[in-house]
C-alpha cells in the first residue's frame, strides 16, 4: 500500500510541479500583453465585464485577510456553465476597499484565468489566479506530494526487501530527503494559505519547513550513530 500510494503521490507531485513551473515562467506583469485575437488564447488577454454580487466566505480569511467575491459574468467565461457564478479571491492590496456589491468591474483574463479585476476608476487588483500568485502554491503542493511520495516509496522498498513485499509489516521509516522536501512544501503551502497569496509568505514557510526537515534528519542520523 505504501508503495502504491507513494508512487501515485510522486506522479501527482510531478504534474503539480510542472504546472507550477509553467506558471513561474509566465510574466509577472501582464497588463501590457496584447489582446487575444481569439478569446482566451495563449499568452494574451481577454476582457469580460462583470458585476460583483456578494462577498463570499473564504476559510482562513480572518488571518490572511483575503476576500472572496462572487461575480456574475454575463458574456460567459471558461469553466462557467449555465448560471454559474465566478469566485474571485483577492489578497490585501491598495484599492481593494473600492470593491462592493453591485460594482461593475472588468475582468482581465490571462489565457483562461481571471488574473486582474479592473475597477471603474482604472485601478487593477490581482486575484489568486495572477501568475505571480498562482505559481508558488502549485509549486509547494507539488513539492509536498513529490517529497511525501518519495518518502513512502523509500520506506516501502526497504521494508519489502527485508520482510517481503506481500507480507504485512510496519514500514521502516527513515528521515531523509523525501521528508525534508515534503515539510518544505507543506509549510510553504500552509503559510501561503494562512497569510495570503503574496510570494514572501510561502517562501518563509518553505524555509522553515526545510530547516525543520534538515534538523530532524541530522538528529535522526546522530541517534543512529549512537
Amino acid at each position: 500500500m505504501w508503495l502504491l500510494v507513494g508512487t501515485l503521490s510522486v506522479l501527482i507531485g510531478m504534474v503539480l510541479g510542472l504546472v507550477g513551473l509553467g506558471a513561474a515562467l509566465e510574466p509577472d506583469e501582464i497588463s501590457g500583453l496584447p489582446a487575444c485575437e481569439t478569446d482566451f488564447g495563449e499568452d494574451c488577454l481577454t476582457e469580460r465585464e462583470a458585476i460583483l454580487l456578494d462577498q463570499g466566505y473564504k476559510r482562513q480569511s480572518w488571518l490572511s485577510r483575503e476576500q472572496r467575491w462572487i461575480a456574475d459574468v454575463p458574456e460567459g467565461a471558461p469553466y462557467l456553465q449555465g448560471d454559474e457564478k465566478l469566485e474571485l479571491d483577492i489578497a490585501r492590496q491598495p484599492g481593494r476597499d473600492q470593491l462592493a456589491e453591485g460594482v461593475r468591474v472588468v475582468l482581465v483574463y490571462y489565457e483562461k484565468r481571471a488574473a486582474l479585476v479592473r475597477l471603474p476608476a482604472g485601478l487593477e487588483l490581482e486575484t489568486s489566479d495572477h501568475p505571480r500568485r498562482y505559481a508558488p502554491m502549485h509549486g509547494y503542493l507539488g513539492l509536498f506530494a513529490l517529497g511525501g511520495g518519495a518518502f513512502a516509496v523509500a520506506a516501502a522498498w526497504r521494508t519489502g526487501r527485508r520482510r517481503g513485499f506481500w507480507r504485512k509489516a510496519p514500514g521502516e521509516v527513515r528521515v531523509g530527503a523525501g521528508l525534508v522536501l515534503a515539510l518544505a512544501g507543506m509549510l510553504g503551502a500552509l503559510a501561503q494559505t494562512l497569510f495570503g497569496s503574496a510570494r514572501w509568505t510561502g517562501l518563509v514557510g518553505a524555509a522553515l519547513g526545510l530547516a525543520l526537515g534538515v534538523w530532524a534528519a541530522k538528529r535522526a542520523r546522530s541517534r543512529g550513530k549512537g
